[in-house]
This record gives structure tokens, C-alpha cells and sequence, in this order.
């Protein structure tokens, strides 16, 4: 029997790049494909959807039957009743949100009984990882999910006395042990921190956790070679990448990075897979680009100014940012900070995690090619092509994309390893022409505004891989696959 395969999915800068409508659009590409009079598809039909990294801190919105549901813990396709769901050894799993996801999706009529597989060797997310990361998190921006103290202590193992990290399987197989490292571990915690929590809050918290591994626990499986069997069978799977290259914490500029290793060569690993049988690895950016939580962001519109105001303001919400203003309006400002405000607020660029106003930038191209090589990225994705027809409305009428750096004297298109010199970068712009017009309804490729099917050659010829696709609005169905490499 032939085997089957993987096709990685991984975001090529800080997250939020739209990763899920390219999840749906490459396992709808058949229909697609056809809509839009295209051959040579070269997507498999897939049969399991892998979370191969982080935790509750990824989010994506959808929609099943109509109805609106945020999942952060699950893979893609939960409506599809054909596929199987997969959360690899790279995951930290937080047992009572992914509970509550679960009912949540049933109480819609999505069932995930034999359908989802959960790897027992995950790290558990206890409530000391989440009162920890509520203590210190917000310093660096994070999610509060409890994400870096899962992974740190995965790396620290003990502190002498205790088992830092317990595992789903170990938790399930000798409970009074965990509990005991569980306890100890909180109660010195709360010790040291001189917290305000009383003694029934704490235990009420326990319990909870404690149903929590329960309920999952018929989700769990131990052997290491599950899903590897399956592919060796035959079976076709999608793995999609958490976060975003650039918050690799090898890659990425400490502390401002998520916990986990989020570049695409460590993907395979995190799905319990082997890299033979990868059949390819789909970059995914969008045409103007964010960031979420704290840390340099070359390219922001407005910079430091923008920065200080939007991000680093404590209790500014997504509620303050869209308050009494005319998007339109700021978009004709001199002022780029409020340029990227209004641009925010139209194409509604609000953390699904966290409901924090993101950061809005400019294509920066040197961060995405070092990120794309870096990946191995055989294709590109560009989403919200339809938001630069925003730019017409800027007093320069132009699509500004960032294509070198300027550091002091030099001149370059490498990507800085330490805060220091990324925060001295001034970005060399190179301005593309716009356009007017309204694409998201757009149906084929040749009857995109000239304007920008030339903005994707650019980017194309710049980095030098495919751009495979383009997003054209916020549904999974608005996307448009490039009819040259498909005719």
C-alpha cells in the first residue's frame, strides 16, 4: 500500500496570519478548484487535522451550520465528520478549556467520539501554570493561558523535591503521585507570593482540573506510533502550526517570543510524525501585517508612538480603539498611527484570544523571506489582499512594502538577531501601485485588478517561492487560487 503524507501550514510572522481559512481552502480545493476552472490540484483529500504546538494561547474563529464558535485548543475541520483530530507531543494541553470547547462544540451537533486523538505524553496545564502566567505574563504580553510556565517547567523537571511537569498519562495512571507534586508545587507557590487566594478557592480550582483530565481522558492514546501508522496506511494529514515563525523561541527576539518552537522543520515532531513523508510546507502572511502582545515590530505604523499607544497602554481595549472615530476618516491622516488604526479597525484585526487591539504594520518583506527560506516554504499564501485597496484612500495612494533595511550607515536585507540593532532598523519602502476597486467577490484569478496581480509577482519574485493563493475577504471560501501554476 502507498503511504500517505503530511502538508505543513505555518504562519511566517507573529501569528494571527490567518492560518485556519487556509486550512479550509486546502481541504476544500477540490470544490475550489472547480468553482474557479482550475486542474492539476495537487492537494491530497485529507484524513486528520493535526494541533502540532502551543496550547490554548492560538485561537480561530468558525462558523459550523451558521453558528459563530472560538476554538483554541482543537485543529481545523471539526465539522467535517470524515476526519480524524490529532493534538501531538508539542502541545500543552489546559484541560478545562479544552472540556469546555468540547461540550461547546457539542451542544452544536459536532460530536468528536472516536474522532479525536490526544497524545498522552502532553504536558498538562495545571492551575499553578495559570496562576503563575497571571503573575508575571503580562509583562511580555502574553495570553495569561499558562502557556510559558507549562514549557518551562516541561525543561526545568524538577526543583529538587518535586516533578515540575505531569503529563496526561502520567496524571491518569498514578494520580496520588501527580496530585502530591500538583499541591506541593502550588502550595510553595503560594507561599513564596504571599497571594490573596483562600484555601477553598485554591482546592475548588483543583477539583475542577481534576474533572477536567477526566473528561478527556477518552481522548487519550499512548502509543507513540498512532498516527505514524496511519500515515504508513495511507492516510493524508494537515498539520497546522500555532503562532507564527517569528515568535520561534529560538528564532525570535527573547522575551517577546510564545514557549514553543513554531518554525515548520519542527512540526512533524510536534504530530507524532517522521519528515519523510512531507509533501509540502505552505507559508501563510497576509498583505498587511500585526502583531499582538509587546515587542519590536519593524514596520508598525506610527512606531514607538503607535507602540506606547495602542499596545502598551494598560486597559486599552478593541471597545476604546473603535470608539467615536471614522476609520475613513483616520486613514486621510498625516499622523501613520492613525492610519494603522483605521486600517485595523476596518479589517478588524482584535486578538480572538484575547480581544487586545493588534499592531498594524507594513508588509515587511526581508522578514519574510528570511522566515520562508527558514521554514523550507515551498508555497505562499497571501491574505487580505482585499484590504490594500484601503491604501487608495491614504493621502499617497500607494501600497507601501518594506523590501531592505536601513541600520546606521548600512543598508541590508538580513533580518537582526537582538533587540538592540531590530530597534534601530528604519525600513526602505519600495511603493507599489494601488487600486480602488472591491475584490471580494472576485471569482478568478485573471479578473483581479492588474494592480494587484502585480503586488503578488513582487512579493513572488522577492522572496522566490510560489505564491499559491490569495485571500480576498474574511470567509473560507474567499480564496483565489494563482491560475499559473494550476491551468
Amino acid at each position: 500500500m502507498e503511504a500517505g503524507g503530511f502538508v505543513i501550514i505555518s504562519g511566517m510572522s507573529f501569528g494571527d496570519e490567518g492560518k485556519i481559512k487556509e486550512s479550509y481552502g486546502i481541504m476544500n480545493s477540490k470544490s475550489l478548484f472547480e468553482m474557479q476552472l482550475l486542474k492539476n490540484n495537487p492537494y491530497p483529500q485529507f484524513d486528520i487535522t493535526f494541533k502540532c504546538n502551543g496550547g490554548a494561547n492560538a485561537g480561530g474563529t468558525y462558523y459550523i451550520d451558521g453558528k459563530k464558535c472560538e476554538i483554541h485548543q482543537l485543529p481545523p475541520g471539526l465539522e467535517y465528520k470524515h476526519l480524524q483530530f490529532g493534538i501531538g507531543s508539542g502541545c500543552v494541553v489546559e484541560p478545562i478549556g479544552l472540556t469546555e470547547e468540547i461540550l461547546n462544540l457539542k451542544q452544536i451537533g459536532v460530536s468528536l467520539e472516536g474522532r479525536l486523538n490526544i497524545y498522552g505524553g502532553c504536558p498538562l496545564i495545571t492551575p499553578l501554570e495559570l496562576f503563575l502566567d497571571a503573575k508575571s505574563g503580562g509583562k511580555i504580553g502574553t495570553t495569561g493561558k499558562g502557556i510559558g510556565p507549562a514549557y518551562s517547567k516541561r525543561a526545568l523537571r524538577t526543583d529538587g523535591t518535586y516533578q515540575l511537569s505531569i503529563s496526561i498519562s502520567e496524571y491518569m495512571g498514578d494520580k496520588d503521585f501527580c496530585m502530591k507534586q500538583i499541591k506541593g508545587t502550588l502550595s510553595e507557590f503560594l507561599i513564596m507570593n504571599n497571594t490573596h487566594l483562600k484555601k477553598h478557592e485554591v482546592d475548588d480550582k483543583i477539583e475542577e482540573f481534576d474533572e477536567a483530565v477526566k473528561f478527556i481522558s477518552q481522548y487519550v492514546f499512548d502509543d507513540m506510533l498512532y498516527f505514524q501508522n496511519q500515515v504508513d496506511s495511507g492516510k493524508n494529514v494537515l498539520i497546522i502550526n500555532s503562532n507564527g515563525a517569528c515568535l520561534d523561541n529560538h528564532y525570535g527576539l527573547m522575551p517577546n517570543v510564545t514557549s514553543s518552537r513554531t518554525i515548520s522543520s519542527t512540526a512533524p515532531a510536534g504530530a507524532n510524525l517522521n519528515f519523510h513523508n512531507c509533501k509540502g510546507i505552505i507559508g501563510i502572511v497576509k498583505a498587511i501585517d500585526s502583531r499582538v502582545g509587546n515587542g519590536p515590530f519593524v514596520g508598525e505604523m506610527g512606531g514607538i508612538i503607535a507602540e506606547e499607544m495602542y499596545r502598551k497602554t494598560k486597559g486599552y481595549t478593541g471597545d476604546l480603539d473603535k470608539n467615536g472615530v471614522n476609520p475613513y476618516q483616520l486613514l486621510e491622516s498625516n499622523d501613520e498611527a492613525l492610519i494603522g488604526r483605521g486600517i485595523r479597525i476596518l479589517t478588524g484585526e482584535y486578538g480572538v484570544t484575547t480581544g487586545r487591539p493588534r499592531a498594524i504594520g507594513y508588509l515587511d518583506l526581508v522578514r519574510l523571506k528570511t522566515m520562508a527560506k527558514i521554514s523550507g516554504t515551498t508555497q505562499l499564501f497571501i491574505n487580505k489582499i482585499d484590504c490594500l485597496q484601503l491604501f487608495s484612500h491614504t493621502k499617497k495612494n500607494k501600497i507601501p512594502v518594506i523590501t531592505h533595511y536601513r541600520i546606521g550607515d548600512d543598508v541590508t536585507d538580513q533580518l537582526p538577531i537582538t533587540n538592540k540593532k531590530i530597534r534601530a532598523v528604519e525600513p526602505v519602502f519600495e511603493y507599489l501601485d494601488t487600486f480602488s476597486s472591491d475584490i471580494t467577490d472576485c471569482k478568478f484569478w485573471d479578473n483581479l485588478p492588474k494592480q494587484a496581480r502585480e503586488f503578488v509577482d513582487f512579493v513572488e519574485e522577492y522572496v522566490g517561492i510560489p505564491v499559491a493563493g490569495i485571500g480576498t475577504g474574511p470567509a473560507n471560501e474567499q480564496l483565489l487560487f494563482n491560475s499559473k501554476y494550476y491551468k
